[in-house]
């Protein structure tokens, strides 16, 4: 408590105040006054409930607060949130329809830019990877096209029977050829999987076998012709296409026009693909 010779200078009234009985010294006092002077020199009172108060509170005080609490604060209108991506540029950060949707929820919310800020960089980092599937591994597979590959998976399919089943195809398919002309094409152009290798058609297993499997069933000397035979096969089918298929060869125009002496030629040139059937 002051010393009684100083307190006998106040005014009776506030004599006994509390404060009065927390100094034991005038400087002490003192003091405390010039520290009270300079907070209230720097500090804002908050306002009331009179809506009076607190529309002047708006007016004189709250322009003083927010260059030192902008980033705690909502801005003015949602385009005030800026959001940044490392490698993404500015202006697409702007016209980004996701980022406008979560400017205008986290306004309404009335987050402050630090807030919205904060709470976008910690989706980004850990919930956003999390939602997007990892990309999925690379197939592993090899495109089987060079001659000697392709000569040792056939080996490795047929055994001791892939020269003669090769052999077969090649005959199998010259004699289709006559009637599925675009049948080469195909060969030649499509591709699908043998296990984790892709192969033309041409050179695929599945195909070297359904065509010798097809020559088998619907003649059975396909298999075991001699070279004569096998060649006299290919000639006719290889007549037989161009007759169908090119227009210069002078057969062409007539069997178009089913000629019936050139349609029994082309019966007799089929009869030899297969063996006289």
């Amino acid at each position: 408590m002051l010393p009684d010779e100083i307190v006998q200078q106040l005014p009776e009234d506030i004599r006994g105040h509390s404060v009065v009985q927390r100094y034991n010294d005038l400087p002490s006092l003192v003091k405390s006054h010039i520290g009270l002077t300079e907070y209230q020199g720097k500090s804002i009172g908050i306002p009331g409930n009179d809506p009076k108060e607190i529309e002047e509170w708006k007016t004189h005080h709250l322009p003083k607060l927010q260059h030192v609490f902008a980033d705690r604060m909502p801005p003015e209108k949602p385009d005030g949130y800026e959001f940044k991506i490392d490698g993404i540029d500015n202006e697409a950060l702007k016209n980004d329809k996701v980022l406008a949707a979560f400017r205008d929820n986290a306004h309404k919310l009335g987050l402050s830019k630090s807030q919205a800020s904060g709470l976008f960089e910690q989706f980004a980092k850990d919930i956003l990877p999390q939602l997007i599937p990892p990309p999925a591994p690379a197939p592993d597979f090899e495109f089987v096209d060079k001659a000697e590959d392709v000569q040792a998976l056939m080996k490795e399919t047929f055994k001791a029977e892939a020269t003669q089943r090769i052999d077969e195809y090649k005959k199998g398919v010259a004699i289709l050829a006559s009637t599925i002309p675009e049948l080469k094409d195909i060969l030649n152009e499509g591709v699908a999987p043998f296990g984790k290798k892709f192969l033309s058609l041409g050179d695929h297993p599945g195909m070297v076998k359904l065509i010798t499997e097809i020559g088998r069933l619907t003649n059975p000397d396909f298999a075991g012709g001699g070279a004569a035979t096998s060649d006299a096969a290919l000639a006719a089918a290889d007549e037989i296409a161009d007759i169908r298929t090119n227009p210069a060869n002078p057969k062409h125009a007539l069997f178009m026009k089913k000629d019936k002496a050139t349609m029994a030629y082309v019966e007799d040139l089929y009869k030899q693909t297969t063996g006289g059937r």
